[in-house]
């Protein structure tokens, strides 16, 4: 595919880069400036974030629900807060800083597999990584996932060069890499720190060295700098209370409908992970002189499998990290039977095709229904898009969630302000229109009547809730 390489190192990885961002485009811009109804997830982050950047409040999860969140490090919804402050709260602003994370997740993958093979394996392991489940998915969502892999993926390219180059600066890279890793996503990101234990305690990386220790202490500083951060300003420690509230309720199973067993973790694996994984079985077959090779990818997949299936819950998610690896693996086999015949190569790529037809556009089309959620999406978009701007909104509905509301009605971002109500009064008269269900408006008819608020416009939220709703205006 490439010629005279050598001679033109820095041209053909150019292009290199080129096609792998085109590709990436092509797979996230039809889902970037589309409302994403289906991420509960990441409408909570946003949300925060949201309430962040117009409240100066970096530490609550807003004023529905006015307390600290310990469920996941705070790194990201801080450094989208600051993009909203900067550029609003549309929805492509909640997706930038995960789309640059996204490209990014792409390069280590092409330069890791590149290292070990050539400039050929490294485009076909790239090109499969953005093909697998979920992960083209995600990086159109405001989640921690696609931040997390791209960190794992520095932290074991470092490991690997530690075991093949022999040399300690990479030592720098891993610590380096692994506290950003567990600042995105919490202790799932250690994963590369227990590849760590069982090289050094197999003697295929030696550790005494200085670069070792000083990236070690780097580590513990950018981990640690968030505890600062909320000591300084709760005098109270994130980590312990995310230890509390994440890891040991995980362990416990606290709070879960029904306990998961040992397995959970591998059934996820080969079954929405199986387009990445075959190529596990086919490797030794077709690949036989990289057994190292094999042996590290193995352990990388371990790493988080194993661990992940003590916890009594299943969040499948917390695979994703395991993506690169699988994608290396593929890119290899890939190459090999590149170099092979008409007929094979043909065969081949009708298999990848026949896998993208039963994965990765399935999985593109995932919607996770949940009710509670989906009302505030599909009102706060009915106002962000009314044929008149709507200033100073009044609610009465206890179960609509006022901070989603403002979210997905932008109303932040234009400087409005959307009010909870529990009862009307002579003081609710302040408010320029009421968003109220045909129940609320027939309740409080005479409150609207008397100050002289008339129907503006009406929608029908879809089945099963089916109610209606009126936008009224004084």
């Amino acid at each position: 595919m490439f010629t005279n390489v050598e001679n033109n190192k820095s041209t053909v990885t150019l292009l290199c880069y080129l096609l792998l961002f085109l590709v990436t485009a092509i797979v996230c811009l039809p889902k970037v400036f589309v409302l994403d109804t289906s991420g509960i997830d990441g409408i909570i982050y946003s949300s925060r974030a949201t309430y962040a950047a117009f409240n100066n409040d970096w530490f609550i999860q807003g004023e529905t629900t006015p307390s600290a969140y310990f469920d996941h490090p705070p790194t990201l919804i801080w450094f989208n807060a600051l993009v909203f402050k900067i550029l609003g709260t549309h929805e492509f602003n909640s997706k930038i800083i995960i789309m640059v994370f996204g490209l990014l997740c792409v390069l280590p993958v092409f330069h890791f597999t590149k290292t070990i093979g050539n400039y050929e394996t490294g485009l076909f392991a790239a090109l499969f990584f953005l093909l697998l489940p979920r992960v083209a998915l995600h990086m159109t969502r405001f989640m921690f996932d696609i931040p997390l892999v791209f960190f794992v993926s520095l932290a074991f390219f470092a490991l690997y060069q530690l075991t093949v180059q022999r040399s300690s600066k990479y030592f720098l890279l891993f610590w380096i890499a692994l506290g950003f890793a567990v600042l995105m996503k919490g202790i799932v990101g250690l994963g590369p720190l227990l590849a760590c234990v069982v090289l050094v305690s197999l003697k295929k990386i030696d550790w005494k060295s200085k670069y070792f220790f000083i990236g070690f202490f780097l580590c513990v500083a950018i981990i640690m700098s968030l505890d600062v951060v909320y000591y300084v300003n709760l005098k109270s420690s994130f980590w312990k209370q995310y230890w509390h509230y994440q890891v040991s309720r995980a362990l416990s199973g606290a709070n879960e409908s029904n306990y998961q067993h040992f397995p959970i973790y591998f059934q996820e694996l080969f079954t929405r992970w199986l387009f990445g994984t075959v190529f596990l079985f086919i490797f030794p077959w077709k690949v036989k002189a990289r057994k190292e090779l094999y042996f590290f990818i193995l352990l990388w997949i371990a790493c988080f499998v194993i661990p992940l299936s003590f916890a009594k819950k299943n969040a499948a998610l917390y695979l994703l990290p395991v993506n690169p690896a699988l994608a290396l693996c593929a890119g290899v086999v890939i190459h090999e039977v590149w170099k092979t015949n008409f007929y094979k190569k043909l065969a081949f790529i009708l298999f990848i095709l026949l896998g993208c037809a039963l994965f990765f556009f399935p999985q593109q089309r995932l919607k996770r229904q949940w009710v509670g959620m989906k009302n505030e999406v599909l009102l706060g978009n009915w106002l962000r898009h009314a044929s008149e701007p709507v200033k100073r909104v009044g609610f009465l509905n206890p179960e609509l969630d006022k901070r989603w509301l403002e979210y997905y009605a932008a109303a932040l971002e234009r400087g409005d302000s959307i009010e909870r109500f529990s009862t009307l009064t002579t003081e609710s008269s302040h408010i320029d229109y009421y968003l109220v269900s045909e129940g609320e408006y027939n309740k409080n008819k005479n409150f609207f009547d008397v100050n002289g608020y008339l129907m503006s416009d009406q929608y029908s939220l879809p089945a099963p809730s089916s109610l209606h709703y009126f936008l009224l205006k004084r």
